[in-house]
């Protein structure tokens, strides 16, 4: 279970006879005074990011955006001093000097913005100072924000829809229609970058003849300390009506920017133009106890033209069942089937051995080609679980705590216990994820145990901060994971 520690303060009460001089009663009332603090500084326009903790600025205009809050318990008045500092040795200069008026106690004010021009170089620093006669506490008047100034570009591929091979292949299958893959990209620089993305495409029969597809161009924006950079989408179509056989796909994003330009090679497949296109499942490995029988269940799914298969059925040991060697499969378009193939493991079989079952699915289409999968089975013990997650989707508030009931169930062949992983499918800023625990009791085969997550999102900023993803409508995972002890 989760340690949980309660800190318990003990107060001790020393009754010490002391010499307490008279005060009179008009000299104990003190004096009431503000007390400033700047409680915050960034800057929320012109390009900026935290590079592994070190600040880098673009060339050019920015915002800084000061926050002054008055901790003290009276109303007070001050200035607001934004300073420069070129280098460590460089005398500072004044940006600008803003009267903040009166600021209430326990109060802070509006977000105070002031233009500022960024020059090339290393090691600066700005400050946010509050001058006030009346502040009783001068300590916390200042805020520093340390900096390099410079043409940083960085352009990153989120993620892309170009698909990896269906089950039974080593190659990408599509068929001759149209097709639009798309790539996520984002700028993570301080400069403004181009970005497109490239579908190119060499055929492997002859390298010479190549073909490329081109997305529209997109420019990013960069993001500041104070809004990050959000992802933009490319799309590139292409029309494969009078593309024939084995090609090599290189997708590819361009970035260009000032003197910049880098390449990102976001995926490359080989890729077969053909309308006879399947995939075939590759069944979950089994464990059993020697003089026992299992079955392997394996897919067949026709996503392309109707089309019949040639059934090949193999093993290394020989347990599994060939009954089925030489049938036929027949298939229309979107149609599937299963096919179940038993192995049966031999009483004498020794503890751990590994039984390797293939199956090779030939096509009798004018496109022939042939599908291969492989099962696995292993004499010994099989440490394996479910999760069965509540029923969804669970709506959530934020700053408040969700309890959400998962399902263990032990679906291998032995008692056993399990390290539980828990965490949400992105990231998202500022939630609270905790398990009623981390690892299980021990689970007899084929029952099952609950544990509880509980799920506080970031509580509502603002401005809305789109990396806590807590917008009305936003829609995250939380995932389970267990692991063997």
């Amino acid at each position: 279970m989760s340690n949980r520690k309660i800190a318990v303060t003990l107060l001790t009460l020393l009754l010490v006879q002391v010499a307490v001089p008279i005060i009179p009663a008009d000299a104990a009332s003190g004096r009431t005074t503000p007390d400033f603090r700047v409680s915050v500084m960034t800057l929320s326009s012109g390009g900026s990011i935290d590079v592994a903790g070190v600040n880098t600025l673009a060339p050019g205009d920015h915002i800084i955006r000061v926050v002054v809050t008055n901790d003290g318990v009276a109303a007070g008045s001050g200035t607001l001093n934004i300073v420069h500092q070129a280098s460590p040795s460089s005398i500072e200069t004044t940006v600008t000097s803003i009267d903040l008026g009166s600021i209430d106690a326990a109060s802070s004010s509006n977000p105070i913005l002031v233009n500022w021009t960024a020059l090339e170089g290393d090691d600066q620093t700005l400050f946010a100072r509050v001058v006030s006669a009346a502040d009783s506490d001068t300590s916390n008047n200042e805020r520093t924000l340390d900096f390099d100034v410079s043409k940083y570009h960085l352009g990153n591929v989120l993620g892309h829809t170009v698909p990896g091979p269906t089950g039974g292949f080593t190659d990408v299958r599509l068929d001759h229609s149209v097709h639009t893959f798309e790539a996520t990209v984002r700028n993570d620089g301080v400069m403004d970058v181009s970005a497109v993305y490239e579908l190119n495409f060499t055929s492997n029969s002859n390298p010479a003849n190549q073909v490329s597809f081109w997305s529209n161009t997109l420019i990013l924006d960069p993001g500041s300390l104070l809004y990050p950079a959000s992802g933009a989408t490319l799309s590139a179509s292409f029309d494969a009506s009078s593309m024939m056989g084995s090609w090599t796909l290189a997708a590819k994003v361009i970035f260009n920017g000032t003197a910049w330009t880098n390449m990102v090679v976001a995926s490359v497949e080989t890729v077969t133009f053909s309308d006879y296109i399947i995939d075939l499942s590759e069944p979950g490995d089994r464990a059993i106890e020697p003089g026992a029988t299992t079955t392997l269940t394996f897919i067949v799914s026709n996503i392309g033209e109707a089309d019949s298969w040639i059934v090949e059925l193999g093993s290394d040991l020989g347990w599994h069942d060939d009954g089925q060697e030489g049938a036929v499969i027949s298939l229309n378009a979107g149609e599937s089937t299963t096919l179940v193939v038993p192995v049966t493991v031999p009483a004498n079989a020794v503890k751990p051995t590994l039984e390797n079952v293939y199956l090779n699915l030939t096509s009798q289409s004018p496109d022939a080609y042939v599908a291969r999968s492989v099962a696995h089975v292993m004499v010994g013990d099989q440490y394996q679980a479910t999760i069965i997650p509540p029923v969804g989707p669970v709506t959530v508030t934020p700053a408040q705590t969700t309890s959400l009931l998962f399902t263990i169930e032990n679906t291998g062949n032995v008692p056993a216990a399990f390290d539980v992983a828990t965490g949400l499918s992105a990231a998202a800023d500022n939630w609270i994820i905790e398990g009623s625990v981390t690892t299980t009791d021990v689970i007899p085969v084929g029952a099952n145990v609950s544990v509880s997550v509980q799920v506080t999102p970031a509580p509502i900023s603002s401005p809305l901060d789109s990396g806590e993803r807590n917008a009305a409508g936003d829609l995250l995972e939380q995932f389970l994971t267990p692991s063997k002890v």
